[in-house]
């Protein structure tokens, strides 16, 4: 059918057609597997248990048509300490040789509240 050919909708349903030939029913219109998972199995065309689910091969927050203008999370950057010259088993116990170094970053949803509990800004 043309609606499994919608590249736009999230979740595709099998549809099926009977094959002549060898008395069975065929699924037609398998969507791209680029772009789908296949989920389930059908023994039967009746049970609607199998579907096809749309892949984000990116951070959501990344894709434009899933939220336009950017992502809604607060970015911030996540330190470890290093030692400076350190060999494979370490260095020496002083604490100057010591540097930050970002190991990775935090991503959440921020709110501010004030006495009575209600949110005055979200970041």
């Amino acid at each position: 059918m043309a609606s499994n050919k919608n590249a736009t909708r999230n979740v595709i349903w099998p549809t099926y057609k009977f094959d002549e030939r060898l008395k069975v029913d065929r699924e037609v219109d398998i969507p791209d597997p680029n772009m789908f998972f296949e989920i389930g199995y059908n023994r039967t065309p009746e049970d609607k248990i199998k579907h096809y689910r749309r892949i984000w091969t990116n951070e959501l927050e990344l894709v434009e048509e899933v939220m336009p203008g950017g992502g809604p999370f607060m970015l911030e950057p996540a330190y470890r300490m290093e030692q400076k010259n350190a060999g494979l088993f370490g260095g020496d116990d002083d604490s100057e040789n010591n540097v930050s170094v970002v190991s990775g970053h935090f991503k959440g949803l921020v709110a501010i509240y004030n006495e009575d509990r209600r949110a005055v800004r979200e970041e």
